[in-house]
């Protein structure tokens, strides 16, 4: 395929017999590469051609003498070739070293890098590969925009410098960077191009699938005989063979865009020449404009007109579109009579429908191919856009500019409606003359106050900074009159402002001067050295004026500091002219309107309502029952009722038994004078085995728990909003509990969410000396309610006007206390009819160098949820449970143990075995 043009400084086919050491440059600079070490044609591996380079990774490069070719200073550049890895180690496709160096390579496995060591130039981007397969790589520069590609596709974003590369004496190394042992390549290289002057690609791209050729045209003054299958190419150019041609066997002989195939031979004798003309290959796209029109993908590209008229006669009409190529769309203005053609390299041809010689080229200075066009036939206005991966939109402005000049003059017994219709598509000035008759009068009121500055100097629009990615954008480029900043509480903060720029060119001044709009940009707003936006570009509408096209710029920042420190600012007299520090009010409301106390659903709720729940009491009888310790053979009275069957046993109770005791069986006494607690039941010493001499017991009746309703808590007035929250009250009591290793005082979990409510004060009164979750929670609820004045009515809102002096004068911030004093009654405003107001709403326009204010006396959302912060936390609402153990559980002994003696042998004589 073609490649090797005047461009090519370097072109390493790498072709030869194997173990060569040979490396031919074949562009027209013809220099002499040298083999180092063992670097040598391998026949077994090749992307194209008979064989590659191999690089073993222990030295092994291929050495090309120093040369002005490699200084590419700021210039475009391209660098390609093939490589194939045989391991994942750092591995150069490039380098030249001297005190300085630069290179590129393959850092590890999955990263490439290109430095210009000495310079300002060095970036990397992941390039993931794997070993023994082919990939084409490339670097390119374009202006200050750097690029890699692997396999036609742009890895990571662009690298933007417009730094010079340094020029440096020494050699073009291929496969290795020769200072540092580590980067030599371990694998192989085909195919090497070095292009200068050009960036190749610009975008992404079908890797190269041939080897580079020059594309020349052969010309053949004698005969050529030609044997088996065989192409024959011209594209588009035509072959002249002066005497004959003989072609044998299967032959196709190709010319774009037509192709002739001979099946067997031809002899073509004396000079001839075949041309075919006005026939079109590879169209890319066909449009009606009165007839049909298509243009073609091919070098150079072709436009033709076929005239339909006469169907079966068809009158084509074609002509080469003036040093362009491969043409991909085409679009028509009917207003103008011009097709607009769409072509490579950011090229634009205008074309006469009526003659298509006639063209110019329309040049956007963009190197992306062109995919798509297509006009606003109204308007004249033309849209193009490129096969960029990021996406990009031109406009051309084919528009002519004319003056409307109007005058209107009528007589009029009443008042009627003039209808009026202008369309037009461009002009620069509207002069208009209105004249009219009535016999209705009206009247016209108008109130003009000014500020009389006297000796201050106001902040003006000079005082005004606008700066976009950190430069201050100039008066000619924005418009200092359209600057609009609106704060709003709870809500981002928004900046608009015009500047005057090209449609299709967005991100760049007027003046030439490069300065992005279009990526999310960050803003900064300044007036008077108070930084007053922060925020970044979030959309930009194009419009159009009577003889500029303008963008409205709009940016979106976060909420800026509230402060809702209380000022009083000061409202103009009746006599005097306004201070450059007052306040202007406009149009101030006061709602208040009257609500029944016993509404259901009312427009405003005045109060809080929330139940207090059920005050729940746990209700239990427990005691201990102890017997004095019987000594001797006498047995205790419980143990006796035991026996006998006289023990009065409460069914509704719960028992928890100690004992004293003794086995007949083992002799074994069993408690010793102390009692022993074996648990809820008797039935370990029931049997006839067991004397029991004394009994002690515990005993736990519990009954219903003691409910009682509290009613409700309110505060503020009726109507009550009623709310639901936790409530209520649980007191539990402590309890006897068997468990395995014990008897234990258990107490189970409570609850108290609404305090002491009720508490004796042992005067025969009760009192409420504490608030609970439940009251806490309803007095914050009660407290949204309420304005920032601590009312719940009236409701105010008020707009207010300042100048910019007197907003950065009181520091004035969202949700600022606003008191007014006013100059002729005294303190009338202060707190009165709903005053103060907190602001809600900021707006600075730089059209009337004024600040609008909107205030009103309600809490924002900020300020509820600070209240909201202040809730209390209800676990600290719950009584803990409580568990201690009263006695260890013991186990009855079976047998004697070494340790008792006799006497433990208390029972009566009679009991005895003699």
């Amino acid at each position: 395929m073609p490649g090797n043009d005047s461009y090519t400084k370097l072109l390493l086919h790498c072709d030869g017999v194997d173990e060569s050491t040979s490396f031919p440059d074949d562009s027209s600079s013809a220099h002499s590469p040298v083999a180092q070490a063992d670097a040598q044609v391998d026949t077994a591996q090749q992307k194209f051609g008979t064989g590659s380079a191999l690089l073993d990774g222990t030295g092994d490069y291929i050495k090309v003498p120093d040369s002005a070719d490699w200084d590419f200073g700021t210039g475009d550049f391209t660098i390609d070739c093939w490589v194939r890895f045989a391991d994942t180690a750092t591995g150069t496709i490039c380098a030249r070293i001297s005190t300085n160096y630069f290179y590129w390579s393959r850092e590890g496995s999955s990263s490439w890098r290109f430095r210009d060591y000495g310079g300002s130039i060095d970036f990397s981007r992941s390039f993931s590969n794997t070993i023994d397969t082919w990939y084409h790589v490339a670097i390119v520069r374009e202006g200050s925009n750097f690029k890699m590609y692997l396999n036609g596709v742009q890895q990571g974003a662009t690298y933007t410098s417009s730094a010079s590369m340094l020029d440096r004496t020494a050699s073009l190394d291929i496969g290795h960077m020769t200072e540092n042992a580590g980067y030599a390549l371990n694998g192989h290289i085909d195919e090497f191009r070095v292009s200068k002057g050009i960036a190749r690609w610009t975008s992404n791209f079908t890797p190269p699938t041939s080897p580079y050729s020059s594309g020349e045209t052969v010309t053949i003054d004698e005969n050529i005989s030609i044997d088996d299958d065989w192409d024959i190419q011209s594209n588009p150019e035509q072959a002249l063979i002066n005497e004959s041609l003989t072609l044998s066997d299967d032959w196709d002989i190709k010319s774009n865009p037509e192709q002739a195939t001979l099946d067997d031979s031809v002899t073509l004798d004396d000079s001839w020449l075949t041309i075919i003309q006005q026939k079109a290959n590879y169209i890319t796209e066909i449009i009606s404009a009165d007839s049909l029109v298509f243009v073609t993908d091919t070098n150079p590209a072709r436009i033709l007109h076929v005239d339909i008229t006469d169907p079966e006669n068809p009158v084509v009409d074609g002509a080469d579109l003036l040093s362009v190529q491969n043409a991909q769309s085409v679009t028509y203005d009917s207003n103008t009579e011009f097709l607009y053609v769409a072509c490579a390299n950011g090229k634009v041809v205008k074309v006469d429908i009526n003659d298509l010689e006639t063209q110019s080229i329309i040049d956007l200075s963009d190197t992306d191919d062109l995919i798509t066009i297509k006009n606003l036939n109204n308007y004249s206005l033309i849209y193009t856009s490129t096969d960029n991966a990021i996406g990009e939109l031109y406009q051309i402005d084919e528009r002519l500019t004319t003056k409307l000049m109007t005058d209107f003059q009528y007589l009029l017994g009443y008042y009627v409606p003039i209808s009026s219709d202008f369309n037009f598509i461009e002009i620069e000035s509207l002069n208009t003359d209105f004249q009219y008759l009535s016999e209705v009068t009206t009247s016209l009121k108008t109130d003009f106050k000014w500020v009389e500055s006297g000796v201050i100097d106001p902040i003006d629009r000079d005082d005004i900074i606008v700066t976009v990615n950190g430069t201050d954008l100039t008066a000619k480029d924005v418009r200092l009159d359209s600057i609009v900043i609106v704060h709003t509480v709870d809500d981002k903060s928004q900046a608009t402002f015009t500047v005057a720029r090209r449609h299709d060119n967005i991100n760049q001044t007027m003046a030439g001067e490069s300065s992005e709009l279009t990526n999310n940009n960050s803003v900064v707003i300044t007036i008077n050295g108070h930084v007053e936006f922060t925020g970044k570009v979030s959309s930009l509408n194009c419009q159009y004026n009577s003889d500029s096209e303008l963008i409205v710029v709009t940016a979106l920042g976060t909420q800026p500091e509230v402060n809702m420190k209380q000022i009083s600012v000061s409202l103009p007299s009746l006599d005097n002219d306004i201070s450059l520090y007052n306040i202007l009010i406009q149009n101030p409301t006061i709602y208040n309107p009257y609500i029944e106390e016993d509404e259901e659903e009312p427009e405003i709720y005045k109060g809080i309502k929330v139940a207090l729940g059920e005050r729940r009491e746990e209700n239990l009888f427990r005691g201990r029952y102890i017997e004095t310790t019987p000594t001797g053979q006498f047995q205790g009275i419980n143990a006796s009722k035991m026996d006998d069957g006289s023990f009065n046993f409460d069914n509704n109770s719960t028992y928890f038994w100690q004992v004293e005791a003794l086995n007949y069986v083992n002799a074994v006494a069993w408690g010793s004078p102390t009692y022993k607690y074996i648990g809820t039941s008797l039935g370990s010493v029931s049997s006839d085995t067991w004397y029991l001499k004394g009994i002690a017991y515990w005993r736990q009746k519990q009954f219903d728990d003691i409910i009682n309703d509290m009613g409700y808590y309110t505060v503020g007035s009726a109507p009550y909003q009623e709310i639901s929250i936790k409530n209520g009250r649980f007191i539990t009591k402590k309890k006897y509990e068997d468990k395995a290793d014990g008897l234990y005082t258990v107490q189970d979990e409570g609850y108290n969410y609404v305090g002491n409510v009720q508490d004796y004060d042992h005067d025969g009164q009760y009192t409420t000396i504490t608030k609970g979750y439940t009251q806490l929670v309803a007095d914050l609820e009660y407290e949204k309610l309420q304005n920032i004045n601590g009312d719940i009515l009236p409701l105010t809102s008020v707009s207010m006007q300042v100048t910019l002096d007197a907003y950065y004068y009181y520091a004035m911030k969202l949700l600022t206390r606003i008191n007014l004093d006013n100059t002729i009654q005294e303190n009338i405003y202060n707190n009165n009819n709903g005053f103060p107001v907190s602001i809600k709403t900021i707006t600075i326009d730089t059209n009337t160098m004024s600040v609008s204010l909107s205030t009103d006396n309600s809490k924002s959302l900020t300020e509820l949820e600070e209240i909201d912060s202040r809730y209390p936390n209800e676990e600290d609402y719950i009584v803990d449970s409580y568990e201690a153990l009263i006695t260890p559980k013991y186990k009855l002994a079976s047998s004697k143990t070494s340790s008792q003696g006799a006497d433990f042998n208390f029972l009566p004589s009679n009991f005895w075995d003699t």
